[in-house]
């Protein structure tokens, strides 16, 4: 199963159809963004990152306030 067959049974699943997806990739086309957040993905992260744009998309995405 590759991580776009994750995506679609993550979302497709009602028991887990609300967990946000973050996806991580090396890929830098703008056309696996696009797709990642049709699917459902709630962000797409491109990898090198740095730790602080880890952190703060994730507390941007689960409404963690400083």
């Amino acid at each position: 199963m590759d991580g776009w067959e994750v995506l679609k049974a993550l979302k497709t699943d009602p028991t887990t159809r609300d967990i946000p997806v973050v996806v991580f990739s090396a890929k830098t086309n703008v056309f696996e963004k696009i797709r990642s957040l049709k699917e459902g993905a709630v962000h797409y992260i491109t990898k090198p990152f740095s730790y602080q744009q880890l952190v703060s998309s994730l507390e941007a995405i689960l409404n963690i306030e400083k």
